[in-house]
């Protein structure tokens, strides 16, 4: 009987050991899990600040752009309008050295006119 008494005790001794075991393993594998956990956390929290600053930069960059679109099509409108004005003024140029060229010609005729009459008389 005492031996079977010392058996029993001795298997649940060991049988608690056991117990004592899993529960320290279960203990130390939920810490681990905690860590991994409380880790990732910090670096999903790092990766959307990063992704929070590269969205920031995109705006900053995107006003930039915009902006230098603005000037760049209001320098285009200068350009444009500059074009037509000296497209206009060489027109005139054209039109009044025509007129120019003509007076010429008339005083030319006039003046051969003039010395035919004279050389006549």
């Amino acid at each position: 009987m005492q031996k079977d008494a010392k058996i029993h005790l001795s298997r649940a001794m060991v049988a608690i050991d056991m117990q004592q075991k899993m529960s320290y393993h279960h203990e130390m594998r939920a810490y681990d899990n905690h860590r991994e956990v409380r880790d990732l956390q910090k670096q999903k929290t790092e990766l959307k600040n990063e992704i929070d600053l590269y969205k920031k930069r995109q705006q900053e960059l995107e006003a930039e752009l915009a902006e230098e679109k603005g000037r760049m099509k209001r320098r285009d409108d200068e350009l444009r309008g500059e074009h037509t004005l000296l497209v206009k003024r060489e027109e005139r140029f054209k039109l009044m050295q025509a007129q120019l060229e003509e007076e010429r010609s008339k005083q030319k005729e006039s003046l051969a006119d003039i010395r035919a009459a004279h050389f006549d008389n």
